[in-house]
């Protein structure tokens, strides 16, 4: 049997995924509620989303990304043989 995730589960998962490696675990309550696609999963996620932004993304309210943020994509993508 193969378990798939539902599409709205995927798509709350992409949107919080920097929420859930960025904040702490005690976070993690308020983040599962950011994932849901109803008002009150909207207010949560764009709270945590300017908080996110001021504490993790940028340096001192500047516009200025963060040095130490880095973002490794695979060299090859695609068909593996």
């Amino acid at each position: 049997m193969i378990f798939q995730f539902p599409k709205e589960k995927i798509d709350g998962l992409c949107k919080t995924f920097n929420l859930y490696v960025s904040f702490p675990k005690s976070r993690w309550p308020e983040i599962k509620l950011a994932e849901k696609n109803n008002p009150e999963g909207q207010r949560m996620y764009e709270e945590l989303k300017e908080e996110f932004v001021e504490k993790y993304l940028y340096k001192n309210g500047s516009d200025k990304l963060l040095n130490d943020v880095h973002y490794e994509l695979p060299l090859i993508i695609g068909k593996m043989s």
